[in-house]
């Protein structure tokens, strides 16, 4: 039941990219980025900016027909020379960990199929999204009942 409907996000359209805008428009507008790189590629947008108990929240939730995927987003300036990876530290891991447990304890999700991917934006929009496959591994979450998700091939395109 919770493949067949989809939210509808308004991801269109994908403005470029102003220097002048603040850390929240460029957090928004990188999430939409994102959202729009998964529906071209198949995945229904499930919800956005989900908040878990204790006030984190997850970017992104998005599904395909066999496969619920919790989507972390980071902007990166062009100008910044340092490891996108370093903003996906322990703390943001246990917080992710915690909202993706709340969601699937509320929804009453637990044996499903997850993965939990982070992806991180440039200036330069849909063009330059890298993907980190498995950013958190499903077994980490204490709320999930379910089986590992299946190894793509290519991160970019869902099994």
């Amino acid at each position: 039941m919770w493949l067949r409907n989809s939210l509808t996000l308004p991801i269109w359209p994908d403005r470029p990219f102003r220097s002048d805008w603040d850390a929240g428009q460029r957090g928004l507008w990188a999430e939409r980025v994102v959202a729009r790189y998964l529906w071209r590629r198949g995945w229904q947008i499930r919800h956005h900016r989900w908040l878990g108990a204790d006030g984190s929240d997850i970017d992104l939730i998005a599904a395909n027909h066999a496969l619920l995927l919790f989507a972390e987003v980071k902007f990166r300036p062009a100008d910044d020379p340092s490891p996108w990876q370093e903003v996906l530290d322990v703390r943001r891991q246990g917080n992710l960990r915690s909202v993706i447990g709340d969601y699937l304890m509320n929804t009453r999700q637990r044996a499903v199929t997850i993965r939990v991917d982070a992806f991180v934006v440039h200036e330069s929009g849909s063009s330059s999204v890298e993907v980190m496959e498995g950013y958190i591994r499903p077994e980490a979450i204490s709320a999930w009942r379910g089986v590992p998700a299946p190894v793509s091939a290519n991160p970019a395109i869902p099994p």
